[in-house]
């Protein structure tokens, strides 16, 4: 049996929007679910809602790439990160990027791969070793 760790309600805590241009993503996201944009760093921008909730990103680095080489990077929330990737090696993933600190505001995040090789992030506001 696979180690696995406790379901939260809503596990999805993030995500980011890999697109060519931010002005042309932030115009039609913002357009489509009328998100309001801060940047965050050089080719980076935080999509917040109408009462300023900070939920996902447009992100750059994927350049011009075509569509089928861009993505939509999504991070789900976990108590115990560690005990999250170990979780994924049991079950046949793999640890791609350990914890990783955001800033002490936002907390850590890590990045896991599925047996076919997917990538996704988890986030967590806990020190490691910690689940209170």
């Amino acid at each position: 049996m696979s180690e696995s760790t406790p379901a939260s309600p809503n596990p999805l805590a993030w995500w980011e929007i890999q697109v060519p241009d931010l002005d042309v993503g932030q115009a039609f996201y913002g357009a489509v679910f009328g998100w309001t944009f801060e940047p965050f760093e050089d080719g980076f921008v935080v999509a917040k809602t109408a009462d300023g909730t900070m939920v996902g990103g447009l992100d750059t680095s994927a350049g011009d790439a075509p569509p089928a080489g861009r993505r939509v990077h999504v991070y789900f929330r976990s108590d115990d990160l560690e005990a999250t990737l170990r979780a994924v090696q049991a079950a046949g993933g793999a640890v791609v990027q350990p914890r990783t600190l955001i800033s002490q505001e936002y907390g850590w995040f890590a990045t896991a791969a599925d047996p076919s090789g997917l990538q996704f992030g988890l986030v967590t506001d806990k020190p490691a070793g910690s689940t209170a």
